[in-house]
């Protein structure tokens, strides 16, 4: 090996300890820096194994499952406990199995995330809230006891234990709030007409349910019996934090911020009622000035005024907030001290607000963005809802979180699998902004194919490149779409509808963007020359805000200094009508004055909108709805991530923005490579985008990095050379054809294990191309093909493009070409964990359930608790059923077209 090889080498290895020493900080490299890291990143940025330790576990299966994992070049695990678990969750025998597990971890450089609990949610310590520390466990709000009294009766009976208030109500006279006797008996008569009902509001201990791995009764239930803390006390999470985190601490907190990179939590929540902590009546009077109590009871009414509906809105207000400080910083705190991060997901982020199911993100967790102001990895979690022709957004909301707060990475708990199936779950994350994905399928055993694929393998490298690539540089979209969780507060289902329907509207006319919300807008982004900076360093200039009834002062003042420095704020649909300072309950009524900014009363991207818009980064000569992308800029480059979502080929031409050389990045193989064709660009460029069905293309746009592999073609300009469309020897089964080609289907193949061979003879003229390069491309493909050119074996592929240099291979005169396609069973579709997903939809309530809100927010306590992951579906606001015609599964085969051509 020479001297500059070495040299060479001696960079790139230098620059990947750097990388690996600032994994938790925004990065911005220059393009030869990142270059010199790409084939081989940083293993913090890796893809995700998530070892699921259910049933039985031993040192042997470890170390198998490790060895396959490092072999397959996946680095990162997941550690989980799961139902059946032995050694039970955090015995001492657990605790040496963990201990194997880092020590054979550090052996091979690989790295770990610690899942913060014995299951889930996350916050029940594996039981020892309720055994140890029953006075720091959850509580809620309920109107547990009721009872009907006619007109002229008295009802006579001792108040319940920690009642806050009782409500009668009447349906022809309406609510009345009865004080509470102060010496704890009750006697009230019921007023004519009709009768009331009485509702005693008290706070009890009540837990969202819990699944523990190591239930007392051997069960897999989910339900109250091992208590969650109370969230909204910062007290309960240092004693969850002394269980878990320092009982993990003790074991092998030596390798904490080096092989164990982070704790994870899972689906932290309030299901099934509102919550109650001891402060929350002094700390809500000390944020918005008045007594809440008196409006408690209110809350539980048939029906609301607008002062009680406000009311519930600072109360919303308060608890976000509590449950912000009070759970999430204190855990993010710790990890930071640690040298470590905390990553979380929240549940229902699919589903911000939906008043006609259960629950929903808003009535659970109050408020995303809020929740995750100081998570270090923000995430989301995926239970099999993204696929093709689904509408499933919702991951933009934590890489939202993630560019606002900065922070580099965002993490999907289910991030994808194995082949084209799970591959385009994966490209559909990464052009959301996903960059930290677990995977499903990785520690498939080693052995490859008969084609000499490994799908494990080509995954994990795939994932590892993809998520270096977007997890360095800076975001850079321009556009900020406002986020109104403060109107959802108020019930606003409108304001809902309308911000899901821009964000479809927005990625599918290539116009990228980030969710912003109150505080965000109000006390993060910083105004420098025009723009709005958020903490990853990226500036907006832009501000959308979709259909909203309120609009805090604090946003209208910024945004108003905002469009007189240059930047543009867009109002669409319907325009706030409350103005709101310290509370909801004492909002100024009336639309403000809003003439510094442009009013689109359509609520939907319309042109208008679109031209009050900063130029766009990306400009198709064509619409492409089915085209998604995502750019990052890196220190002297663009980044642009390409994602044809389409089962048809998309061919367009995008003017690109940025100075340089245009190049691709194939994360595939780790290599890079000039575009031919497109000249140098000086600003902007105009660069063919000519994508296979559901192929995705990494551009990057910038100095020529110092070695680069050929050139990239550009087909639609190269120069034809044969016509392969015909008369092609298809072998299957022992079953001889020649035709076009056409799907296995069609050819009634059904679908071979051993695969489908195709052969062909073609001539080629007796003089090549001079100067020119020559590329085999064969179209569509499902899945992996193999070909042998001219006796010359070239490495299988399993996902667009199908293409490869054959310039050395391909001779004057007679070729022989052979492709060998395998068609795999589609991966499974299975979620982690057993059966924890295995619930039906909550039960409609019959007659009055108390529910807090209009339609339902605020949470009925009568639903014990119940609301599973598995009811969300078609009805959740960020997740929409397929869109246009449904289409019958992908046809197998070499679809074609199969072109030779030289440029």
């Amino acid at each position: 090996m020479n001297k500059r090889i070495l040299r060479l080498l001696a960079a790139g290895l230098g620059l990947v300890e750097a990388h690996a020493q600032g994994w938790r900080e925004i990065a911005v490299p220059t393009v030869a820096e990142a270059a010199a890291a790409f084939p081989a990143p940083p293993r913090e940025y890796g893809a995700i194994h998530w070892a699921i330790w259910g049933g039985q576990q031993t040192k042997e299966h470890i170390l198998s499952e490790i060895e396959r994992l490092y072999a397959n070049g996946t680095y990162v695990i997941m550690l989980n406990a799961s139902r059946g678990l032995r050694p039970k969750y955090f015995s001492a025998e657990y605790m040496d199995l963990v201990k194997f597990l880092v020590s054979e971890c550090k052996k091979r450089g690989m790295k770990i995330w610690l899942e913060d609990d014995g299951g889930y949610p996350s916050g029940f310590a594996g039981g020892a809230i309720s055994s140890d520390y029953p006075q720091l466990a959850m509580q809620g709000l309920v109107a547990d006891g009721r009872y009907s009294v006619a007109a002229g009766q008295t009802l006579t009976i001792p108040v319940p234990p920690d009642t806050l208030g009782i409500l009668a109500y009447n349906r022809q006279t309406g609510s009345t709030v009865i004080p509470v006797p102060s010496d704890g008996q009750l006697q009230w008569t019921a007023p004519d007409p009709g009768t009331s009902t009485v509702v005693f509001v008290r706070h009890v201990f009540r837990s969202s349910p819990t699944r523990y791995t190591n239930r007392a009764d051997d069960t897999a239930d989910k339900d109250g019996l091992y208590s969650l803390i109370d969230y909204l006390n910062p007290e309960a999470t240092r004693a969850f934090l002394h269980v878990i985190h320092e009982g993990y601490q003790r074991v092998v907190g030596d390798e904490f911020g080096k092989t164990i990179l982070g704790f994870r939590g899972d689906e932290p929540d309030y299901t099934g009622f509102m919550p109650w902590t001891p402060k929350l009546l002094e700390t809500f009077q000390r944020i918005k000035g008045y007594d809440l109590l008196p409006y408690i009871p209110q809350f539980f009414g048939p029906d609301f005024s607008a002062e009680v509906l406000r009311a519930k809105a600072d109360y919303w207000d308060v608890w976000s907030g509590m449950f912000r400080d009070g759970f999430f910083k204190p855990q993010s705190e710790w990890c930071r001290a640690h040298g470590m991060e905390y990553m979380v997901h929240l549940n229902h982020e699919e589903l911000m607000l939906n008043l006609s199911l259960g629950e929903d993100l808003v009535r659970n967790e109050g408020s995303f963005f809020r929740d995750m102001r100081y998570v270090g990895v923000p995430g989301v979690d995926n239970l099999n809802q993204i696929g093709p022709g689904i509408v499933a957004d919702f991951p933009k909301l934590a890489a939202s979180a993630a560019h606002v707060f900065g922070r580099p990475q965002v993490w999907n708990e289910e991030g994808g699998g194995l082949r084209q199936e799970g591959k385009f779950v994966i490209d559909y994350n990464f052009v959301r902004g996903m960059n930290f994905l677990q995977i499903r399928g990785l520690n498939e055993a080693v052995a490859s194919s008969s084609l000499g694929y490994n799908p494990a393998a080509a995954t994990a490298w795939y994932v590892n490149r993809a998520s270096y690539l977007l997890s360095i540089g800076r975001p850079a979209a321009q556009v900020a779409l406002y986020h109104p969780t403060d109107s959802m507060w108020m019930g606003d289902k409108e304001s809902d509808d309308v911000t899901v329907r821009l964000v479809t509207e927005l990625m599918e006319h290539q116009i990228d963007f980030d969710h912003i919300d109150l505080e965000g807008l109000a006390s993060v982004v910083s105004l420098p020359d025009g723009g709005l900076r958020n903490l990853s360093g990226q500036v907006y200039r832009a501000v959308i805000v979709p259909s909203s009834t309120v609009i805090d002062r604090r946003v209208l003042t910024k945004l108003r200094a905002f469009a007189a420095s240059g930047g543009k704020v867009v109002f669409v649909g319907r325009t706030p009508s409350l103005v709101i300072d310290q509370t909801f309950l004492h909002a100024v009524e009336g639309t403000p004055d809003l003439a510094f900014a442009t009013l689109e009363t359509k609520p939907e991207l319309t042109e208008r909108v679109i031209s009050a818009l900063p130029r766009p980064d990306v400009k198709l000569d064509a619409a492409g709805a089915p085209l998604k992308y995502i750019r990052r800029s890196l220190k002297d480059g663009d980044l642009y991530f390409f994602f044809n979502e389409s089962a048809d080929a998309l061919s367009r031409v995008a003017t690109l923005t940025g100075r340089g050389r245009v190049q691709i990045w194939d994360a595939t193989t780790g290599t890079i490579h000039p575009l031919l064709g497109v000249p140098q660009a000086e600003g902007h460029v105009d660069v063919p985008l000519e994508l296979g069905p559901q192929e995705s293309r990494f551009v990057m746009i910038g100095p020529a990095p110092e070695r680069m592999g050929a050139p990239e073609p550009t087909l639609s300009s190269a120069e034809p050379l044969a016509d392969l469309a015909f008369a092609w020897s298809v072998t299957a089964g022992g079953k001889l054809l020649t035709t076009p080609l056409k799907s296995w289907e069609d050819l009634g193949l059904g679908r071979p294990a051993e695969g489908v061979l195709y052969q062909k003879q073609f001539e080629l003229p007796g003089v090549l191309p001079a100067g020119k390069r020559i590329y085999l491309d064969l179209g569509n493909v499902r899945e992996v093909a193999a070909i042998v050119l001219n006796g010359k074996n070239l490495e299988a592929r399993a996902w667009p493009p199908y293409q490869w240099d054959v310039t050395d291979l391909v001779r004057s005169g007679a070729n022989s070409l052979e492709v060998r396609v395998q068609d795999p069973p589609p991966a499974e579709r299975r979620n982690f964990g057993g059966a924890r997903r295995l619930f039906p939809p909550p039960a409609a309530s019959h007659g009055f359930a108390p529910t807090g809100v209009p339609g339902g927010l605020g949470g009925d306590d009568a639903s014990g608790g119940g609301g599973p992951r598995g009811a969300r579906g078609a009805a959740a606001s960020r997740l929409g059923p397929p869109q246009g015609p449904e289409k019958a599964p992908l046809q197998a085969g070499l679809l074609g077209p199969v072109r030779l051509s030289a440029q």
